[in-house]
């Protein structure tokens, strides 16, 4: 004769092993699954702006010195990404008479484009831009002025670390010449010269330089961090 009260025991001791097996099982599988996602998931280091050298970083400094309303006005804006000394060079530079001879002439200058090439070892860069401005007869007066005309600068940077942000420290026009010959010495697509004060197109201050634009000459072909 079956023992009615002993099936229930047995029966109420296999619910509870049940039962806790289901417990044990669903307390490991989510102790593995938060394991995992721990491991899968790592924190991401974030990098401060200008303690590397990178495009994104020269290309911030190229728009803040060529995007400007008139000449200066851009000044509180490029000044971050430079020493020191090579702001006070710029701000001579703009001061000069030649360049303020342009002022409220040519305006509404814009960046466009850069095609930037890092020199990670040396901590130098060479950068060609495209901008554009507009050309006025007279200042402030937007009657038959020359809108949107495309010019193009080739930039040498050098870079120096001021703490622990790189800055400018140095800035050289240079001027793509086209080269025939392949040589040893000459890349094909041509070779890299400093900038000249006589006989070129070129405007290291107000960045106004190009066929068609209005330009001042410059005394030099670079600007120096000044000591």
């Amino acid at each position: 004769m079956i023992d009615t009260f002993k099936v229930k025991i047995l029966k109420g001791v296999g619910v509870a092993i049940i039962v806790i097996l289901i417990f044990v099982i669903g307390f490991g599988v989510g102790h593995i699954g938060k394991s995992t996602q721990k491991v899968s998931a790592p924190k991401t280091k974030k990098v401060a702006e200008g303690t590397e050298l990178t495009q994104d970083y020269i290309r911030k400094f190229l728009i803040a010195y060529y995007t400007k309303k008139d000449l200066e006005e851009n000044r509180s804006r490029y000044k971050p990404f430079m020493t020191d000394g090579l702001y006070t060079s710029v701000v001579n530079m703009e001061n000069e008479p030649v360049n303020q001879t342009y002022k409220g002439y040519v305006v509404d200058q814009a960046f466009k484009s850069a095609d930037i090439f890092i020199d990670e070892k040396n901590h130098t860069a060479i950068a060609t831009i495209n901008y554009t401005n507009t050309l006025l007869k007279n200042k402030g007066d937007y009657k038959d002025a020359q809108k949107n005309v495309a010019s193009k600068n080739t930039l040498r940077l050098t870079f120096t670390k001021d703490g622990k942000k790189f800055k400018v420290n140095n800035m050289s026009y240079l001027i793509v010449t086209d080269s025939a010959n392949v040589t040893d010495t000459t890349n094909s697509y041509g070779t890299l010269e400093s900038a000249s004060s006589s006989g070129s197109n070129t405007s290291a201050s107000t960045g106004t330089s190009g066929s068609g634009n209005a330009t001042s000459p410059t005394s030099t072909d670079s600007l120096n961090s000044e000591e």
